[in-house]
C-alpha cells in the first residue's frame, strides 16, 4: 500500500480562553475541548464533547494524565477506563463494544502489567487471555477462535514454547476489513498491508493475531474521522524476559528500510464527506497517548528481549488508489 501526502489548508478549529478554562471547537466535526489550563502546557480537567453528549473525560498534571480517563460513546455509553498515575498506566483498564459488552480487562501497577488480562469478542466470549505477574507474562498464553470457543493457538511462557500453534488463523477474514468505530459508531474500511519477510523476522506481521488485536484497539479520534489524516511514528521498544519495559514514540518519520513499517490505514466515508484540516498540536499529544496505551495493551510478545524498532504510521483516508473504491 503506497500513502500519498496531501495539502492540508487552515485549521478548521477555534481556540477561546476565559478566565477558567480554555476552549477548543471543531467546526467540522461539532466537538469542543474544555481544559483549564491549555498553554504552556495541558493542565486540569478536561472533557470533550461532540453533539452536545461527553465523549471523553480525565485530568491533566504538568502536562501528564492522571486519574481515571473515560470515553463514552456518542450514545452515552462508557466504551473505555484507563487509569493513570503522573502519566504512567496504573489501575484497571476496560474497554467496551459498541452493544455494551465487555471488550477488554487488565491491570496495570505502575505501568507493568499485573494479573489476568483478556480480549473479548462482541459476543462477551473471551478470544486471549493471559496472566501477568509484575510486568512479565506467566503460564499459558490462549487465543481462541472467532467464536471464542476453541483455542487455536497456546504459548507457555514458563517454557517459553508453543503447545498449540495456527499461523494460518487471523481475527479478520479478509484484507480490507469493515468495522464499527466505538464512539460514533460510524463504519470505516481498515487495510492490511501485505507482510514482509522482515516484518515476519521481527514478529510484526500485520497478518497475525496478536497485530490484529493491537490494531483493534487502535482509535480514531472524532476530529480525525473524517478528515485525512497522515502521521509518521518513530516507536522503540524494550522488552525483557517477553515483558514490555519502556516506550519510545516521536512523531518523525522512521526509515523504513532499516526498521519494520507498521500500518494503520483506514478509510472512513466518501470524498465529498471528508475535510481537509490542519491538526492542533493538542489533537496531536492526544493521538500520541492514545498509540501509546494501544502499545502497552498489546505489543508484539513473542519478542523476549531487547530492544524493537519500527515505523508506524496512522493513516485516516489518506490513501493512493481509494478513488477505485469511491466509483462503488
Amino acid at each position: 500500500m503506497r500513502l500519498i501526502q496531501l495539502l492540508l489548508p487552515v485549521s478548521l478549529l477555534v481556540i477561546f480562553s476565559a478566565a477558567s478554562q480554555d476552549t477548543i471547537t471543531y467546526a467540522h466535526c461539532n466537538c469542543t475541548d474544555i481544559i483549564e489550563t491549555l498553554e504552556p502546557i495541558p493542565s486540569g480537567s478536561y472533557s470533550r464533547v461532540c453533539d452536545g453528549v461527553m465523549i471523553e473525560q480525565g485530568d491533566f498534571k504538568t502536562g501528564l494524565k492522571i486519574g481515571e480517563w473515560t470515553s463514552y460513546s456518542s450514545s452515552g455509553k462508557v466504551i473505555k477506563k484507563i487509569n493513570y498515575t503522573n502519566g504512567t498506566l496504573n489501575g484497571d483498564v476496560s474497554y467496551f463494544h459498541n452493544n455494551g459488552k465487555k471488550k477488554l480487562s487488565g491491570s496495570f501497577s505502575n505501568g507493568k502489567k499485573n494479573g489476568n488480562w483478556a480480549f473479548y469478542n462482541q459476543k462477551e466470549k473471551v478470544q486471549w487471555s493471559l496472566t501477568y505477574r509484575d510486568g512479565l507474562p506467566v503460564g499459558k498464553s490462549l487465543i481462541y477462535d472467532r467464536k471464542g470457543k476453541k483455542v487455536v493457538v497456546s504459548y507457555d511462557f514458563d517454557k517459553n514454547e508453543y503447545a498449540k500453534n495456527s499461523s494460518s488463523f487471523s481475527l479478520f477474514k479478509d484484507a480490507a476489513e469493515i468495522l464499527q468505530d466505538p464512539t460514533s459508531a460510524e463504519w470505516f474500511i481498515l487495510f492490511l498491508t501485505d507482510r514482509t519477510a522482515k516484518t515476519i523476522k521481527m514478529s510484526l506481521d500485520q497478518k497475525n493475531i496478536e497485530s490484529e488485536l493491537f490494531m483493534s484497539l487502535i482509535e480514531i479520534p472524532s476530529e480525525f474521522l473524517n478528515t485525512y489524516l497522515n502521521v509518521n511514528y518513530n516507536v522503540k521498544l524494550t522488552f525483557e524476559r517477553s515483558g514490555l519495559k519502556s516506550i519510545d514514540l516521536k512523531r518523525e518519520a522512521a526509515n523504513g528500510d532499516d526498521y519494520p513499517m507498521f500500518t494503520f490505514a483506514v478509510m472512513t466515508n466518501d470524498p465529498e464527506l471528508l475535510h481537509k484540516i490542519d491538526p492542533s498540536e493538542f489533537s496531536l499529544k492526544l493521538l500520541d497517548s492514545k498509540i501509546e496505551e494501544a502499545l502497552s495493551i498489546f505489543t508484539p510478545w513473542q519478542i523476549e528481549n531487547g530492544e524493537f524498532n519500527m515505523a508506524f504510521i496512522y493513516v485516516i483516508n489518506q490513501i493512493e488508489g481509494r478513488e477505485e473504491f469511491d466509483q462503488y
